[in-house]
């Protein structure tokens, strides 16, 4: 099982994307200011690939913010 840890602030987005793609995951809490997310049996490939879409999606809202 793969666990990653998400600053509260990216939250929304976060759990929007898994939802949206119907991603198994489990949400835990963590220490202050971060929550955590198991994937439970789930390989090393699939949960890389989810932190490259995962950091993608978090960068493309953040230059949309920036740039406006």
């Amino acid at each position: 099982m793969y666990t990653l840890g998400i600053p509260e602030r990216l939250k929304r987005r976060t759990l929007g994307y898994l939802k949206q793609q119907f991603i198994e995951f489990e949400e835990n809490p963590a220490m202050e200011g971060f929550f955590d997310l198991s994937f439970p049996g789930m390989d090393e490939d699939a949960f890389r690939k989810i932190v490259m879409k995962l950091k993608q999606q978090i960068n493309r809202k953040v230059q949309k913010v920036t740039k406006a």
